[in-house]
């Protein structure tokens, strides 16, 4: 999806005609119209202006996408981290290994 389908998309439900949105940030519905089939390009300052109206980002406008840098796997954690602790216990190779079966049974994995 690119720029222009994501602000149709995002017009349309909030149930506003291309004349309404563009009124509200200034610009022309012609110029609307060209953004949407991706016929002009969207100035930065405007992306802006277009993104808090929708109160989304502009990088979900853009079709950025977001990692999640907090996203960890804790298999792996628990596989490569030599000294873990829990409640002030030191955890042994073999608590880990008996955590990540656990853990891969509840969730129905390995």
């Amino acid at each position: 999806m690119n720029v222009g389908q994501r602000i149709a998309n995002l017009r349309t439900d909030k149930n506003l005609s291309q004349a309404e949105f563009s009124k509200c940030i200034g610009v022309s519905q012609s110029t609307v119209g060209l953004w949407e089939t991706d016929q002009r390009n969207i100035p930065t300052q405007t992306l802006v202006k277009v993104a808090d109206f929708f109160n989304v980002s502009t990088d979900y406008l853009l079709g950025h996408k977001i990692e999640d840098k907090n996203n960890v796997d804790l298999r792996q954690v628990l596989r490569e981290n030599s000294t873990m602790n829990f409640g002030g216990l030191e955890l042994s190779d073999k608590d880990k290994e008996a955590i990540t079966r656990v853990i891969g049974a509840m969730l129905g994995g390995d």
